[in-house]
């Protein structure tokens, strides 16, 4: 009896001592962060006095070698005391270094700009007086403006009517570099 008690305790030992318990695999592949994509976010801010059809436009955003395309955001915007805002994102695969701003081409309007921001990554740039818009965006010939003042007036040339503001490439090139 007593060497039956010996080989219990024996065992017992024996066995709690060993542990069965299953360890993990450890992960010895390398951990790689991926980064949240990048976006293009573009904030157009203004008053107008006309109803009329903006758009944020990219242009030429390369789809392969072959090919490109032409991608637009369109608001119908309304006359108003307050300040309006559009507002476009741009995903990282739908990003050229050519973007516009049409101001509509129903009929002649007065538009005063407000603000204009562009976000890519972490990097901003935001514009609000007369110098920021001379020194980063191009104004074409339907656009009547004095180069201190905040107010655009659109014009027909030749019976047309395209107002379009260009944000200078340099501005996206430098925005867009890591």
């Amino acid at each position: 009896m007593r060497r039956l008690i010996g080989i219990i305790l024996v065992s017992s030992l024996v066995l709690s001592a060993c542990k069965n318990e299953a360890k993990e695999p450890e992960n010895t592949e390398p951990v790689i962060e991926e980064s949240a994509p990048k976006k293009l976010v573009v904030n157009f801010k203004f008053k107008t006095d006309k109803y009329d059809t903006f758009r944020i436009m990219l242009d030429n955003v390369e789809v392969d070698d072959l090919q490109k395309k032409n991608i637009h955001i369109f608001e119908n915007v309304m006359p108003s005391s307050g300040t309006d805002e559009i507002s476009a994102v741009f995903d990282e695969g739908n990003i050229s270094n050519i973007l516009k701003v049409s101001l509509g081409n129903k009929e002649t309007k007065e538009v005063e700009l407000v603000g204009f921001s562009l976000t890519y990554g972490e990097k901003h740039r935001e514009w609000s007086t007369a110098s920021d818009y001379n020194k980063f965006l191009i104004f074409n010939k339907f656009i009547q403006r004095d180069t201190s003042s905040l107010i655009l007036k659109t014009q027909r040339v030749e019976g047309k009517l395209n107002p379009v503001i260009v944000v200078k490439r340099p501005v996206l090139n430098e925005l867009m570099t890591e």
